[in-house]
């Protein structure tokens, strides 16, 4: 049997406080950390750049087969067009599924007939050419080569689209790992030990003082749906009330 614990979640002014010490913690953290990925990230971005500027022969030949002889670049294609268009918008636009957008700017070519392949690049390439940035890219209705202040310009202002796209990213995973090692090391120091969210085949029988994190269990939403539900933070036990709870960034959920 479960029942419904109110944990405070309608009395904001009981948890001010802690409200204003987890946003100066991540304040904190987010001025060291993010500059530096930041920086990193431009690097590479701008190394990509560069070589898609040479493969493509400063982008006038943005073609089906140099995305099939690598794929990974339709990654920088997709920051080429005014605005920069979303896998999902390429995939609608271009009419096919977002798992090939996927697959090609993971490195893989789509297992599919060559001459499907070919078409369905061949839009994705029409679509890229319509939405082409031509005010950035000048030298391409003019029919010319680019000076080598408009290739330079034109790489930096791709690789911080490129940049933007990528770092976000790692910033979001990085906060999380964060947060998963502030969570336990205050569970550590409390007495609990963390146990292997592989091992845990059902939350209610876990071990009084143990907790894991990323463990998917079955809630219930307000119309009494049984949903799953992933605990991106933590799930324990405590010793004293043996009970699970997934402490989450908007609520804490109780359940005995």
């Amino acid at each position: 049997m479960t029942s419904k614990i109110s944990l405070n979640n309608h009395k904001v002014d009981h948890w001010k406080a802690d409200v204003a010490a987890s946003v100066e913690f991540y304040n904190e953290w987010f001025l060291r950390f993010a500059p530096q990925t930041y920086i990193a990230e431009r690097a590479e971005a701008s190394a990509k750049v560069e070589d898609a500027l040479r493969t493509t022969d400063d982008l006038s030949a943005i073609t089906a087969q140099a995305i099939k002889e690598n794929p990974s670049l339709l990654h920088i294609f997709r920051m080429l067009t005014a605005p920069p268009i979303a896998r999902d918008r390429l995939s609608g636009l271009a009419s096919i599924k977002k798992s090939v957008v996927e697959n090609l700017e993971s490195g893989k070519l789509p297992k599919m007939k060559s001459e499907l392949l070919d078409k369905q690049l061949s839009r994705v390439v029409s679509v890229i050419d319509q939405l082409l940035d031509r005010q950035l890219f000048e030298w391409l209705d003019e029919n010319r080569r680019p000076s080598r202040q408009e290739r330079k310009r034109a790489s930096s202002v791709i690789a911080d689209r490129l940049c933007g796209a990528d770092a976000n990213p790692i910033i979001r995973n990085e906060q999380e790992r964060r947060q998963i090692e502030a969570l336990s090391s205050y569970l550590d120091r409390n007495g609990y030990q963390q146990i292997k969210t592989s091992d845990v085949k059902d939350f209610r029988e876990m071990n009084a003082g143990t907790y894991c994190d990323h463990l998917i269990v079955l809630v219930e939403d307000n119309a009494g749906m049984r949903q799953k539900t992933h605990t991106s933070r933590h799930g324990c036990k405590t010793r004293e009330q043996r009970c699970l709870r997934f402490a989450r960034a908007d609520r804490v959920q109780v359940g005995r």
